[in-house]
């Protein structure tokens, strides 16, 4: 008997070390979305009827946490996670094993750059937009490389990306940029337009609207946009 009143604590315990759940989600029971905006839930309603789709996440970060591809992988989706910062790769090699985890940061050119670690705000240092509020940081260097490249280098032969995620902490507009849009056009494209974004230079959204992409819907910083084949919701 005892045994079974510990089970559910178990289980809980389980669910956070595997990166399933935050302790706060348990707490208030609300483990229904992971992603900081709900965008996972536009991306199930989107998605209603994919459990086998391919995803590219550019910033990554957690398998779990602020993820808007882990509920995707729990359907049985998978796809490439590009996250520099090697620490929050490896729980990626953990817990994402039907995935490729690649350590690239993504940049206009091939090279290296240097790139600021703070918790879960991590960018190129001249992109870092975020008040670290006195919180310890680190710089460390990684390597770049295009979204082109690496997709050119990885994707399989005749593999559609169904998402694109971009969380990129300033730089997204340097990733849609960077990316061959006349062999690769993702079905659905996340990116954040952040308010240093009133400068055309970093505003991703322009970028996919010359390509054809409509905003579906915009939560908080996220716009959820959709290819030009994508069918118009009925009338």
């Amino acid at each position: 008997r005892v045994r079974n009143r510990l089970r559910p604590g178990v289980r809980a315990v389980r669910r956070v070390r595997r990166g399933d759940v935050s302790l706060e989600q348990i707490a208030f029971g609300r483990a229904v979305s992971m992603s900081q905006f709900g965008e996972d839930l536009i991306l199930a309603q989107l998605f209603a009827d994919r459990d086998d789709g391919f995803y590219v996440d550019v910033g990554a970060l957690h398998p779990g946490l602020l993820s808007n591809t882990h509920n995707l992988y729990r359907r049985g989706w998978h796809g490439i996670n590009l996250e520099p910062v090697p620490e929050h790769r490896a729980v990626f090699e953990q817990f994402r094993r039907r995935d490729l985890n690649l350590g690239y940061a993504i940049g206009a050119e091939h090279g290296t750059a240097r790139f600021m670690v703070d918790a879960g705000f991590s960018s190129f240092e001249e992109h870092f937009h975020t008040d670290t509020g006195g919180r310890p940081t680190r710089m460390i260097e990684v390597p770049v490389r295009t979204l082109a490249e690496v997709l050119d280098e990885h994707l399989a032969p005749a593999q559609q990306i169904d998402l694109l995620d971009v969380d990129c902490e300033g730089a997204d507009a340097i990733v849609l940029r960077s990316n061959d849009w006349d062999r690769y056009r993702p079905r659905v494209v996340l990116a954040e337009r952040l308010p240093r974004s009133a400068d055309p230079e970093h505003d991703p959204f322009p970028i996919l609207e010359a390509q054809g992409y409509r905003l579906h819907c915009q939560l908080h910083l996220t716009g959820v946009f959709l290819s030009p084949d994508w069918p118009d919701p009925p009338t």
